[in-house]
């Protein structure tokens, strides 16, 4: 395959600015510097993130590195590789084209177009703006289909991942409507209907009301939502279970059930995570994982992931994500007191609309406020890293379900720093692993408090090397 650095996506884009630019009419007026200015931090923001993507796939040309020379074959990296150029390739048109469609949306009148059609239906300025962005999420779904069914039918499919059928797939896509219209609605109607109430001074209070709403959606998932996709089933009686209560019981971690999932009916890639709050923490295991992993490993793995929740790691990310969401409404309620943000985008001053222009807005600036809370995350992770391999004292477990995990999933080895800078929230393999090789000085291999099986090993030909 050959990755050699190109650029006919970024030509692609700067034609596309070319060609708007030449316009110099937004609904049939000329266009107003506000609007330039938004419309070049859109292109700017998509350039840098096609760049980086491109530097990332890059980086896949370059030979197997030295460090997973006894975890991967040839012609398994070949195939990763492989892999992971196609679906890069796919994303950058599916940013090329998000680029164009919104561009020229915006600059034909289409949300003015749009405006103008829920305002004939209805003047209820709650009514009004969940059709508008009812039309717009709708309009956004189906003309992204073709990406979503090429990279799971055709991508996913050729390189042994999928196992969703049309009909699963069908059924999941109805589902994800009706729930996005159901929670979106409700969320959307709450909001709407506070700022048309009680006015913009009182954007802290839609703020507190949609803190309450997002964490009882975040109880009721795992209970309501996600069985509506997948099948749970409690972990059978045997090992597995036993150390895993075992070691949970050691670290006074409040666990109430360990499910497994049936992760294999849509894909063979392989994952685990937590749900609940407080003494009602759920782990959910995919069956794929299960599979895929001795005890030990899966035993590292969810060690990893409790070490979140004992180091506040959680509880620090919600408070973000709270924090995150109020300033997007501070920034709502300084657009509605600010008409000509609306206008740049055609649109007569409302609420939608300038949640509308709000949104637009805040895509470059996420990309600054994303980039630190990835930061910040990568040594969150480093940090749980360093827990499970203490309270498991077995970092080479660790090491060993990384490794499997990165071969299994076609992990990318060696990203990019940019791309690492721009989007990774946990550090890249090579880096975490010779984080933990160093933790391995002072352990005692065999020294494990919890029932498991015989103790883990890398896969084939990988050596620990505590002096890397």
């Amino acid at each position: 395959m050959d990755s050699r650095l190109k650029l006919p996506y970024i030509n692609a884009v700067k034609n596309e600015l070319a060609a708007c630019l030449q316009s110099t009419q937004v609904n049939g007026n000329p266009m107003a510097p506000l609007t330039l200015t938004m419309l070049t931090l859109v292109v700017l923001d998509t350039l840098l993130q096609l760049a980086a993507r491109q530097c990332n796939r890059a980086r896949l040309a370059g030979p197997l590195p030295a460090a997973f020379a006894g975890v991967y074959t040839s012609a398994e990296y070949n195939k990763s590789t492989a892999y992971l150029g196609e679906g890069m390739a796919l994303a950058q048109w599916e940013e090329i084209f998000d680029l164009i469609l919104l561009a020229g949306f915006w600059l034909s009148g289409g949300f003015a177009w749009l405006d103008s059609g829920v305002r004939t239906m209805t003047l209820n300025p709650v009514l009004c703006g969940l059709l508008f962005f009812g039309v717009l999420s709708l309009a956004k779904t189906i003309l992204g289909l073709p990406f979503t069914l090429y990279a799971t039918f055709s991508i996913d499919a050729r390189y042994g991942f999928n196992r969703t059928t049309p009909a699963t797939f069908i059924l999941d896509l109805f589902k994800g409507l009706v729930l996005t219209a159901v929670i979106g609605g409700v969320l959307g109607a709450v909001l709407l209907w506070a700022l048309s109430r009680f006015g913009s001074g009182y954007w802290w209070l839609c703020w507190l009301i949609l803190i309450v709403l997002t964490t009882l959606l975040q109880y009721l998932a795992p209970k309501v939502i996600m069985p509506l996709f997948n099948q749970f089933e409690p972990l059978e009686e045997g090992e597995l279970k036993h150390s895993i209560e075992a070691y949970a019981r050691s670290i006074q971690f409040p666990l109430k059930q360990i499910l497994v999932m049936d992760g294999s009916r849509r894909s063979t890639k392989s994952n685990a995570f937590f749900t609940g709050f407080g003494k009602h923490r759920r782990i959910v295991l995919f069956d794929t994982l299960i599979d895929k992993h001795p005890p030990r490993e899966l035993l590292a793995v969810l060690a990893h992931e409790m070490g979140h929740y004992k180091l506040r790691h959680t509880l620090k990310n919600m408070l973000l994500s709270y924090a995150y969401m109020g300033l997007i409404l501070l920034g709502l309620a300084l657009a509605l007191d600010w008409p000509s943000l609306p206008a740049a985008l055609g649109l007569a001053p409302s609420i939608h609309s300038s949640l509308l222009a709000v949104m637009i807005l805040f895509t470059p600036l996420n990309r600054l406020l994303s980039t630190i809370l990835n930061g910040y995350s990568r040594r969150n992770e480093y940090a749980a890293d360093r827990f499970a391999a203490h309270t498991t004292r077995s970092p080479q477990d660790m090491i060993a379900a990384l490794l499997r995990l990165a071969r299994d999933n076609f992990s990318h080895l060696t990203p990019h720093p940019l791309w690492i800078w721009l989007t990774y929230s946990h550090p890249p393999l090579l880096e975490r692993i010779q984080a933990l090789e160093k933790t391995t000085q002072g352990f005692n291999p065999t020294a494990n408090p919890h029932p498991s099986d015989s103790p883990a090993k890398a896969p084939p030909g990988h050596q620990v090397n505590p002096n890397k």
